[in-house]
């Protein structure tokens, strides 16, 4: 940074910190917000964990893009007191949260919103040995048993849920529309928490992960 960007103390204005930190916060508000929309459910949970998440990092509101939706999670929040739980106000919700993430009223593909989720890695950065694996969503490769048996073949170990363990997790390249009920956006909005704390977890498509089994025979 420029020293002209300065003060006295050689430190940049607080106006300045402040902008990074509320870009960096919608940043992330906007990766959970999708992994929440990708199966086109919202469990009381997951409107929750919003709600709670907004609180804590106030800096994200800018009193225009996220109004109508903490508006809705505070309304949700006063009348069922603090469950979340109403079919009727969580669809609101989530209506407002698919405007977010696409820009409109039309709802995206999962496997669109997953492509914006995902780690940026080849293949051949993919390491299976003693290396936990969870998969989520409809797979192009077929039933999810069959996923695991290549994944175990190659040393990998798989893992049914979301921990603090997991190294990889695979989103199918159909998504889950088709599925009623379906814990895909749970799992990458679980994801994202634990990449945030522990840092090592990526998120990648299903392609990367069959590349990668292509690689390892």
């Amino acid at each position: 940074m420029s020293n002209d960007f300065l003060n006295r103390d050689g430190q940049p204005p607080s106006g300045i910190n402040a902008n990074k930190v509320r870009a960096r916060q919608q940043a992330e508000l906007a990766g959970i917000l999708k992994g929440v929309a990708c199966d086109n459910i919202i469990t009381p949970n997951e409107a929750k964990f919003v709600f709670e998440w907004i609180n804590v990092h106030r800096q994200v509101e800018d009193g225009v893009t996220y109004t109508e939706l903490i508006e809705e999670l505070h309304s949700l929040d006063l009348k069922t007191g603090g469950s979340f739980e109403d079919l009727k106000m969580l669809q609101s919700v989530l209506r407002s949260i698919h405007k977010l993430v696409n820009g409109g009223s039309n709802i995206p593909s999962p496997a669109d919103l997953t492509i914006d989720i995902a780690d940026e890695i080849e293949a051949g950065e993919v390491i299976f040995q003693d290396r936990h694996f969870c998969f989520t969503g409809k797979l192009k490769i077929g039933p999810r048993n069959k996923a695991h048996e290549m994944t175990k073949l190659r040393n990998g170990i798989v893992a049914d849920s979301v921990t603090n363990k997991l190294d990889y997790l695979v989103c199918g390249d159909l998504g889950s529309r088709d599925w009623s009920q379906s814990s895909f956006g749970e799992k990458i909005r679980h994801a994202l928490c634990v990449r945030k704390n522990e840092g090592r977890l990526l998120i990648i498509k299903e392609t990367i992960w069959a590349e990668a089994i292509s690689l390892k025979r």
